[in-house]
């Protein structure tokens, strides 16, 4: 066109240079005026003749063109994205690379990056996939994404020939996965996470992406078909990850054990796998991280083969069908440090003791296997780096918890929920276990008492020991778990008052104590954890919480249901009798704790022990006088015949404990325990007691001044599993109606003064093992041969025939009785009575009546009584007496 003198091409969107054959001294020689303006992709240099009749405004001429095939792409990029406003700078006339295009990465000048996740186009346009993009030749990462991105993956990014990595998250794409993609033979990373609206199978053809590293294809809800088997070529694969929502089918490709150089497989979440864990993959000898889990159609066993993947770190194959036992060839894995095993479904043997090697171990959960049994292994105490451990749900574990474990201090978290047949008693020394944050031991059948010493949890913020059966107080020292935010002892039999020292938990923002037997009131000082953090109080079903000045904003959290908080408190009846008992006994200062206007069971007297609803049902006073009580003398308390609901009595251990065995006790009619030894106990045994009928053992033993003959009226006390009446001074024969005592293990009758021989009916006691009767000289016969073996007879004459000779004459009748032989009774009122300096005279008993507040002095003295003068002294004392008493 060399006649051409005028062309205007401005305003337009042409791009590189201007062609050299256009130039006045070459072509267009008759050009009088081009005009290029606003063509801002034009760019390069001219010659001084283009110059002249050149008009390039707002261009890039007489500059370098490089960038400006990028911007093109980039704005086209844009343009399919649907103008978002996250790329407002990215606009016409200027260089990519210059710092300013969102999500534009350089090198040396080139397009090597980009990211456009998460954009939003502009209102009423739509977002595509971009196929601009291979407009950028020199392309390495693309990252793309976003709700709003739709349409099919292009299959033309296929020809991206420099492109390493590849991010596609959260779209909205649609369509399969394009095969052609396996002609990206620079591809190391590829990662289709979260596209909700991606169909089809995987691509086999991918198994040609010999450079891929890492392969993550997660959270793709509507990708199926099974694993491709090919993808065993991909040698260069480190990292494999298949995981959420999807509907992968089909088996584990055995075939993959050929990928020996992954590092890292997870193929968790996919419902529809079927077979089982390919012992195959032992050969996967570099793989540090296995995910396998909640796949719950997987079935089959635990592979002991696995003992090969020597590097393994991380294991996870929980939440499937799994059967057989936890392999204790896995010890060989040293390097584990998370062992996931939980929810596995048919599991069951023993916990391995040989896992005891995995000192690498800090998180070890084996929860939710129901058909786990045995005991808690004590040898895992040498998993010192262990710092999370669940064992919740498997039912058929037992406890108790091992003491040994108190070796874990790396511990910060502790699941054994939900493992009724667990039992045993809390372990005080898991008090060293100063890391814990979070404990549940609930559901446990767990025993004993709360310790004292975990008041060392100080970075504790949960607890649970609900739904045992613990039988304790509230311990005080617990005030300091200030970090505590959740506590839940629900379902105990917890009995004491609320202690008011918990105040201090300070960070405490739900309590539930539902379901115990706490009494008393809620302590005033609670009301200021409503200014801390507590936010919820459970004390509905603790029947005997009462009072009637319950701090209001305390009641506006707290569930007080099937409490009586509102009605004003009543004191336990047992405290006036345990303190008549301790006068009885001369206030020893062991019972200092026994206080006038205070619980025996909720504030704690020493030596009473009660139930769940704070009723006393056991007196443990063995040695109750101490060297403090020199010179007391104490009587064996008629008082506690008021206590009905009393299950187990021991006193003994001091021969100043007087008086006779009171027949009133055999209002004690739930008595399962008794022991009266080694005292002074005078008088014979009552043959009232054969109301006792649920006592299993009886101990009187060492009770020297006791005589009189054995009951015949004690046969009817068929629980007794064991008796002890040795070293008295009992006399008289044998009962043989004590036949009926078939529940009778161990008899002991030693060193008395019976007689006669073994009564033949005593071959009838079947449970015997232990019939002690030595050094009962009176005693003769033959010995039974069934029961031969259990008899001790040494110091009698058992063995030997008895002695023909005639009886002896009877003893004279006593004298008519004198005056001064006469037997004396004085009643008086109690409080006119000092008896702190009476002498001590056998036969006398000295009884309070708590009833009727009375003292009553019976004398019943083993031979008379010649001298009234120490009687009138108690008359004297008395100061009021009944001058009837006297003939």
């Amino acid at each position: 066109m060399n006649a051409l003198t005028l062309l205007d091409l401005s305003h337009n969107m042409f791009t590189s240079q201007v062609p050299a054959s256009w130039d006045p001294s070459v072509g267009m020689t008759s050009m009088g005026s081009l005009d290029l303006s606003d063509n801002i992709y034009m760019c390069g240099s001219v010659s001084s003749d283009m110059v002249a009749v050149l008009n390039y405004n707002n261009t890039n001429i007489m500059k370098t063109c490089r960038n400006l095939d990028a911007a093109s792409a980039l704005l086209k990029i844009k343009d399919q994205l649907g103008q978002p406003p996250g790329l407002s700078l990215w606009v016409p006339g200027k260089d990519p690379c210059a710092g300013d295009w969102v999500g534009v990465l350089c090198s040396d000048g080139d397009v090597v990056s980009i990211n456009i996740a998460g954009l939003e186009p502009a209102t009423g346009l739509t977002a595509v996939f971009p196929s601009a993009v291979t407009g950028l030749s020199e392309l390495s990462s693309l990252v793309v994404g976003g709700p709003a991105m739709k349409g099919p993956f292009p299959s033309e990014w296929s020809f991206l020939d420099h492109l390493n990595t590849l991010t596609i998250t959260a779209s909205s794409g649609t369509g399969p996965l394009p095969p052609s993609w396996s002609k990206m033979l620079s591809l190391t990373s590829l990662t289709l996470d979260g596209n909700t609206e991606l169909t089809g199978p995987l691509p086999a053809e991918w198994s040609g992406l010999l450079t891929l590293s890492s392969l993550t294809l997660s959270d793709n809800p509507k990708v199926d078909g099974a694993f491709p088997a090919s993808w065993s070529s991909l040698a260069a694969l480190t990292c494999l990850t298949v995981e959420g929502e999807s509907k992968m089918t089909g088996s584990v490709p055995v075939s993959w054990s050929a990928l020996t150089g992954l590092k890292c497989l997870a193929l968790s979440d996919q419902n529809e796998l079927v077979g089982s864990l390919p012992t195959q993959w032992s050969t996967l000898t570099a793989l540090t991280s296995l995910t396998m889990s909640n796949n719950t159609k997987l079935s089959g066993t635990l592979p002991r083969s696995w003992e090969g993947m020597s590097s393994l770190e991380s294991l996870s194959v929980g939440g499937s069908d799994l059967e057989g036992t936890l392999p204790s060839q896995w010890s060989s894995i040293t390097r584990l440090r998370s062992l996931l095993v939980s929810g596995a479904g048919k599991l069951e043997g023993t916990l391995p003791i040989q896992w005891s090697v995995l000192t690498s171990v800090s998180v070890l959960a084996l929860a939710n296997n129901g058909a786990l049994e045995g005991t808690l292994p004590s040898q895992w105490s040498t998993l010192v780096a262990l710092s999370s451990m669940k064992l919740s749900d498997s039912s058929r574990l037992e406890g108790p918890l091992p003491v040994s474990w108190s070796a874990l201090k790396s511990l910060v978290s502790v699941s054994l929920a939900n493992n009724p047949n667990m039992g045993g008693p809390l372990q005080s020394t898991w008090s060293s276990l100063v890391q814990l944050r979070y404990l549940d031991l609930s559901g446990g059948n767990l025993t004993g008492s709360l310790p004292t010493p975990w008041s060392a949890f100080t970075a504790l913020t949960y607890l649970d020991l609900s739904s045992n059966s613990i039988l304790s107080t509230l311990p005080s020292s617990w005030s300091a778990l200030q970090s505590l935010k959740a506590l839940d002892l629900s379902s105990n039999s917890l009995s004491s008052r609320l202690p008011a020292p918990w105040s201090g938990m300070t960070s405490l923002t739900t309590m539930d104590l539902s379901a115990n037997a706490l009494s008393a009131t809620i302590p005033p000082s609670w009301d200021a954890m409503i200014d801390l953090s507590l936010g919820a109080l459970n004390l509905s079903g603790n029947t005997k919480l009462c009072g009637v000045s319950t701090p209001p904003r305390l009641l506006g959290v707290s569930d007080t249901t099937g409490t009586s908080i509102g009605t004003k408190c009543t004191i336990n009846p047992a405290a006036h009798i345990l303190l008549l008992a301790k006068a009885e006994m001369d206030n020893p200062t062991s019972l200092s704790s026994w206080l006038t206007d205070s619980d025996p069971c909720l504030d704690g007297w020493a030596r009473v022990i009660c139930n769940a609803n704070a009723e006393v049902i056991g007196l443990d006073l063995i040695d109750v006088l101490t060297g403090s009580d020199t010179g007391s003398v104490a009587l064996l308390p008629t008082s506690l015949s008021r206590l009905p609901e009393l299950k187990s009595i021991l006193i003994g251990g001091s021969k100043a404990i007087v008086g006779t065995l009171p027949r009133q006790w055999s209002l004690l009619t739930n008595l399962v325990t008794l022991v009266v030894a080694d005292t002074g106990a005078t008088g014979s045994l009552p043959s009232e007691w054969s109301s006792m009928t649920a006592l299993t053992s009886l101990d009187l033993g060492g009770n020297t001044v006791l005589r009189g003959t054995l009951p015949a009226a004690w046969n009817v006390l068929t629980a007794l599993v064991e008796i002890d009446l040795a070293g008295a001074a009992f006399s008289g024969e044998l009962p043989a109606v004590w036949k009926a005592l078939k529940a009778l293990v161990a008899l002991n009758l030693s060193d008395n003064k019976l007689t006669g021989t073994l009564p033949p009916d005593w071959t009838g006691l079947d449970s015997i093992t232990s019939l002690v009767i030595s050094n009962n000289k009176g005693l003769c016969g033959a010995i039974p041969v069934s029961i031969s073996a259990s008899v001790s007879s040494c110091g009698t004459g058992l063995g030997s025939p008895c002695s023909t000779a005639a009886p002896h004459a009877p003893p004279p009748p006593p004298p008519p009785v004198t005056l001064k032989e006469t037997l004396f009774v004085a009643t008086v009122f109690s409080q006119l009575l000092d008896l702190s300096d009476l002498p001590y005279i056998e036969g006398v008993e000295y009884i309070i009546d708590a009833n009727k507040l009375t003292t009553r002095f019976n004398v019943t003295a083993a031979s008379p009584v010649q001298d009234c003068s120490v009687l009138s002294q108690i008359l004297q004392k008395a100061l009021l007496a009944d001058a009837t008493s006297f003939p």
